[in-house]
């Protein structure tokens, strides 16, 4: 049978707000899993394969553009660090969203001046930007949304293409540093762009790779594909993608109700199997067992993800 995997927010030291409901579904659940990869997890429970996801930067590029000419693609995600005296970090909120007009901006203008050189870069009509290459990137990288707050010294670009790439950020932070686009962000009291974050690489390819599944909210990967709306009966495999909304919030009081009530009762009448909540690096599981468990001691929710707390 099928499980619906919910990824929403890990922990934010500076606003935690208690949700009732969240905390009495983890002092219900199964177990914990550590996951070190929380997109290969849900991919496998929407598979029910132990196969690798699809890379996710070019899978989000054709499925916003269709086939497009290169050899491979990364993210590059606008990012605000901040240099101390000893290590550069990024800020707890320095992963930003660019408006469609931000992101065509800074295309069109990074393609005009580095025309002819690698990589081109491919503004979506979200807001995204993904560099296109003429060749097969041999890299590794790490998606940046586990490195708020944290120095960023061990998590650049490595392998063989790992130096080529650290150079490309260099030149791109040069590039970006008296921007126009930078220039209006400052004077809306925005936070500027310091970088393009290079990650998620992987071959370009013609179409996208079909999904055994549905998806909702938003994600780096997930968004490659349509997502559903909310309301019915949630009675098929599902991934729902909220990693930016955090428990407690008023953005949290939707989610409930519109995809996390649902997925209960269709656990509880037995048309899915399981329920998987996630957030940072850890998963708890329910069953439709769960709900027979009224006696287990209720903790606030994010005592369950914090680092060093037991499961």
């Amino acid at each position: 049978m099928s499980s619906i995997y919910f990824r929403f927010a890990a922990p934010d030291a500076d606003a935690r707000q208690r949700a009732p409901l969240l905390e009495r579904l983890l002092a219900r659940a199964d177990g914990c899993e550590f996951v070190a990869d929380w997109r290969a997890d849900a991919f496998r429970s929407l598979t029910g394969e132990d196969r690798p996801p699809p890379p996710p930067a070019p899978t989000v590029l054709v499925g916003a553009q269709g086939a497009v000419p290169g050899v491979s693609a990364a993210f590059a995600t606008p990012v605000h660090c901040v240099a101390g005296m000893r290590s550069v970090h990024l800020d707890p909120n320095g992963i930003l969203r660019l408006s469609a007009a931000e992101a065509t901006a800074l295309a069109m203008d990074f393609n005009r001046q580095f025309a002819g050189a690698e990589p081109r870069l491919s503004a979506l009509p979200s807001g995204v930007l993904v560099a296109v290459f003429d060749r097969l990137l041999d890299a590794r990288t790490v998606d940046p949304e586990p490195l708020r707050g944290r120095d960023i010294a061990a998590h650049l670009p490595s392998g063989p293409d790992g130096p080529a790439l650290r150079r490309l950020s260099s030149e791109l932070e040069m590039w970006l540093f008296e921007h126009p686009v930078n220039r209006a962000r400052r004077s809306a009291g925005e936070l500027t762009i310091t970088a393009l974050w290079l990650w998620g690489e992987g071959p370009v390819v013609s179409t996208p790779p079909p999904l055994p599944g549905w998806v909702a909210g938003e994600d780096a990967l997930f968004s490659a594909w349509p997502a559903r709306s909310s309301g019915g009966a949630l009675t098929s495999a599902g991934v729902l993608a909220f990693g930016r909304v955090l428990p407690g919030t008023p953005a949290w009081s939707g989610l409930e109700r519109d995809w996390l009530v649902p997925a209960i009762a269709s656990l509880n009448s037995g048309r899915i199997a399981q329920v998987a909540l996630c957030a940072g690096t850890r998963r708890y599981t329910l069953s439709a067992r769960a709900r027979f468990r009224v006696w287990r001691r209720q903790r606030v929710w994010w005592s369950y993800f914090d680092e060093g707390e037991g499961s």
